[in-house]
């Protein structure tokens, strides 16, 4: 069981951790399409869009201190986790009907960070201490991902190899780690003001746990950072350790914990590929696409597919909805919080958060933004949602057979494909994301054209067939701007993978900030890695081999910095600061500030005042 979770967790931390314009009464024409390629003519740039801030301020951390709560929320409107219902193993089905004869409503669970006045005396708060759980079997998972961490540490000694094969250094690594502090305070009283919102959108496997750097550092500068955990396919979903659970209530934290067990240990998402395509149990993974000869196409395995993505969205934006709603009841005084706290099934949670929050959020500025699956949940929330205002996706665009129906209206793109998205969209993602690839061109083009499918059943659209290539390294996502009709901004950064904008290990314990035993050091180094295939050699599953060094640290004015997790929060807070804050300034992010050092491109179609 516990190599399950540990597997499971692997995903978390792998797959975890955007101008025709009128700015300043000058008009920006807009991004000319070339027809059937995916590509984009780049932009001409604002002269009124010049960020006066220098850079420097991105790296450092904002005024505030940063406080974290676990937060649940219920809704009554709707059964537990009908995704997984309906598509998961039936040993998962099981345990999910066992949970409803409880009468559970669905849960989502998230943790949230936010501005705290400086000075705040509330204690410190380690790694160890994040998991706050009755359940032992919660706490060995949260624990067990953290230790996977440990695998990937060098030494000066260059002993890299000997931290996941020697026990006893493993093992005081581990205190080591655990006894970090962290940069929030459990429970501390948020700052006196009024907040937007940002919700932050897991990818598939992920969790709360893995937004916790990004969350300090938005919360920093005077935003709350809602980061839900998703039933449909979490890691750390959970959602019955919730004081109102009437699952938990009824049967005990024995069965708690036994339910945990197929929640947390099951694969989600990819085994339902298989199970649709191929009419298989999903053993054979991905990685091998190219050699599962065993495997036979299934006639509307297709369609099947692009039910259970839309409904897993459908699910996952709903989740969203039921954040805000909760959001909006703690907005409220004590007693009509506690009143609709009760009405929701929450007496025991009402009384431990209500009257806490009360004016603190800023509920006409929320926005969302994501990883992977993650990026398209928070592509169609914000499309779905009148309650949000923007969103930010890394690493992941939108095939057209997996949108959620209607999700984007009526209506033709300006290239004549069908509408996307008609809301403010940045998307940022890596030019060696290699996953996607897997998934996108392995999976669901080799592995289904060699089993005797028809690609082109699923990919409806004729852009988003175009092969990957270096100049547009993604074209879904790529297809997912061309389609959009609000604003966008898309931007490719040079030497990224699939988990590097999101994965701040590297700069939590990095050569700079290592881990120190018995006078050893060890820290995450940036090792060689390979690019990924583009153009034909796609098709064939050849690897391009050439080897590069992933992008790491460098300068900024006076600071060195993490440039994936620079670049991440230099985009996405002005995104936000334009958009939640209506800061004239946010608009650099149509700006290539550091395109020597990390960005390959930025198109942008803004027409915002």
């Amino acid at each position: 069981m516990l190599k399950n979770l540990v597997t499971t967790f692997i995903v978390s931390i792998g797959w975890l951790l955007l101008l025709s314009c009128d700015f300043g009464g000058t008009e920006i024409p807009t991004s000319p399409v070339e027809e059937n390629t995916g590509k984009v003519a780049p932009t001409m740039i604002s002269k009124d869009a010049m960020c006066s801030t220098s850079l420097e301020q991105y790296v450092q951390r904002g005024k505030y201190e940063v406080g974290v709560r676990t937060l649940y929320f219920h809704d009554p409107s709707r059964q537990f986790d009908s995704w997984n219902a309906r598509h998961a193993s039936n040993g998962y089905k099981a345990v999910i009907e066992e949970i409803n004869a409880s009468g559970e409503n669905q849960i989502v669970v998230a943790h949230m960070w936010y501005p705290v006045d400086a000075g705040d005396s509330t204690r410190e708060t380690t790694l160890e201490d994040f998991s706050y759980s009755d359940s032992r079997l919660v706490k060995n998972a949260y624990e067990s991902g953290l230790q996977f961490a440990l695998y990937g540490l060098t030494s000066e000694e260059g002993t890299g190899a000997g931290v996941s094969s020697d026990q006893e250094s493993r093992s005081e690594l581990w205190d080591e780690v655990k006894r970090r502090l962290i940069n929030s305070l459990h429970q501390a009283p948020i700052a006196d003001g009024n907040f937007p919102i940002v919700i932050a959108a897991h990818g598939l496997g992920g969790n709360s746990f893995g937004w916790m750097t990004f969350a300090e550092y938005f919360a920093s500068r005077g935003y709350v950072v809602v980061a839900p955990n998703f039933i449909s396919d979490s890691s750390l979903p959970n959602v019955l350790d919730s004081p109102d659970s009437r699952h938990a209530q009824a049967t005990g934290l024995e069965a708690v914990d036994r339910a945990y067990r197929t929640i947390f240990g099951e694969s989600k998402v990819i085994p339902g590929f298989y199970k649709y395509f191929f009419d298989s149990d999903g053993s054979a993974g991905f990685g091998n696409a190219g050699t599962q000869s065993s495997l036979r196409a299934v006639p509307g395995g297709g369609q099947r597919v692009g039910e259970m993505m839309g409904e897993f969205f459908t699910q996952r934006v709903d989740d969203v909805e039921t954040i805000i709603d909760g959001l909006e009841i703690l907005n409220t005084g004590s007693e009509s919080c506690a009143s609709e706290y009760s009405a929701r099934g929450q007496s025991k949670h009402g009384a431990q958060v209500c009257g806490l929050f009360t004016d603190s959020f800023n509920l006409e500025s929320v926005g969302i933004m994501g990883h992977s699956l993650g990026s398209m949940t928070a592509q169609f929330a914000v499309a779905r949602s009148d309650r949000v205002a923007a969103a930010v996706g890394y690493n992941n665009g939108p095939p057209r057979y997996w949108e959620p129906e209607g999700i984007f209206g009526e209506g033709a793109a300006r290239d004549g494909q069908p509408a996307g998205n008609p809301k403010p969209v940045m998307q940022i993602h890596g030019s060696e994301d290699a996953f996607v690839q897997s998934i996108f061109r392995g999976l669901m083009w080799n592995t289904l054209s060699a089993a005797g499918g028809n690609p082109e059943d699923i990919w409806v659209l004729e852009q988003e067939r175009v092969l990957p290539t270096d100049e547009n390294p993604q074209p879904i996502a790529r297809n997912a701007y061309n389609r959009a009709t609000g604003d966008k901004v898309i931007i490719s950064v040079k030497d990224v993978d699939h988990d590097s904008l999101v994965n701040d290990f590297p700069s939590v314990i990095s050569e700079r900030t290592p881990i120190v035993v018995d006078g050893t050091k060890y820290w995450n180094a940036i090792r060689p890695s390979s690019r990924k295939a583009v153009g034909q050699d796609v098709l064939t599953g050849a690897s391009s081999g050439e080897s590069y060094i992933p992008l790491g640290w460098d300068t900024i004015g006076d600071y060195e910095a993490y440039m994936p997790t620079f670049i991440r929060n230099y985009y996405t807070k002005n995104w936000f600061d334009f958009y939640l804050k209506e800061d004239k300034e946010g608009l650099c992010f149509t700006e290539n500030i550091v395109e020597d050092k990390g960005i390959l491109d930025i198109r942008s179609d803004v027409r915002s005042p």
